[in-house]
């Protein structure tokens, strides 16, 4: 029983590659990607709120198929032209985070404006 014990112990506290990526990540990498996914969030907030509302609005550059598009050929690419422009590992990858943040943030304001607007001239519920 001390084995299984002392495994259990040592697998819990041994770092996940999740781990090292995180802890090896720059304050300025963990800012991008908190904005990233703060403005996505937003993204979809602002769309649901606004059919809440009675105003449905899809409008902005950076809605869900463009954010998953972009992080997924970021993600497949940043191996192999990260290697070939000697690039460090995830460069790549936080800049389509980077490209994510600004527009989904951008996006959700422009809805915001959008729905304001609609609102204002009587078009919701």
């Amino acid at each position: 029983m001390a084995k299984a014990g002392s495994y259990r112990v040592i697998a819990m506290h041994a770092p996940s590659p999740t781990h090292t990526a995180y802890s090896a990540a720059t304050p300025v990498a963990v800012l991008i990607v908190t904005l990233a996914l703060g403005g996505s969030l937003l993204v979809s907030y602002t769309r649901a709120r606004g059919e809440g509302l009675g105003i449905s609005y899809q409008g902005g550059i950076m809605a869900r198929a463009e954010r998953l598009v972009l992080l997924a050929l970021s993600a497949l690419l940043d191996a192999p032209l990260g290697a070939a422009w000697h690039l460090a590992p995830g460069t790549i990858v936080i800049g389509a985070m980077a490209l994510v943040a600004l527009g989904s943030l951008g996006t959700a304001i422009h809805r915001t404006v959008a729905i304001a607007r609609a609102l204002s001239r009587g078009a919701g519920g």
